[in-house]
């Protein structure tokens, strides 16, 4: 009898001993990833200092800054549809001469320059400066037809599309 409590004994210490080093290897576990959380909130922070607040201040190539201006045309209000990313790609690819993998690439980078952008008018005014810089008449006239060709897609849900690129096209073609 001694010897089969002394063995039942040994069993519940055994069992708790386990127990408790499943706790402790929880609370390391979550001590852990409350240590990445906050390592990664501070490189966040780190991040947004070095980069800036706003993506779109570092756009300086006039091909991004169309494919966001075209990409946003596309999905005012909503998301893009296969007809608009065509109408975009081909006129990428006539008017910058690019290939479709090139185009493609464009109008991904153009969705990822829009996704935090707030409203039409202020990624228009933002991107508006980079196509004054950059471009000359020509490719000015250019961009405008491109953004109404897409605008023709959205024109039965809303005019804020035209009357943006309305605005764009006095501000870059000022007669």
């Amino acid at each position: 009898m001694h010897i089969l409590l002394g063995l039942l004994s040994a069993a519940a210490i055994i069992l708790v001993i386990v127990r408790r080093l499943k706790q402790a290897t929880d609370v390391a576990r979550g001590a852990g990833e409350i240590a990445r959380d906050a390592h990664g909130f501070f490189r966040g922070l780190a991040w947004k200092r070095q980069a800036g607040k706003n993506i779109l201040d570092t756009v300086e190539d006039p091909r991004e800054a169309a494919a966001a201006l075209l990409v946003a045309i596309a999905q005012y209000p909503g998301a893009m549809t296969e007809a608009e990313t065509d109408t975009i790609r081909s006129n990428m690819m006539a008017t910058f001469e690019a290939s479709a993998a090139q185009a493609d690439e464009l109008i991904a980078h153009g969705q990822w320059l829009t996704k935090g952008a707030g409203d039409i008018g202020s990624l228009f005014r933002m991107l508006a400066s980079v196509i004054e810089r950059t471009c000359d008449m020509h490719q000015k006239q250019e961009l405008i037809n491109m953004l109404r060709e897409t605008a023709i897609h959205r024109a039965q849900s809303s005019d804020v599309p035209s009357h943006e690129i309305n605005r764009l096209e006095q501000r870059l073609l000022p007669r």
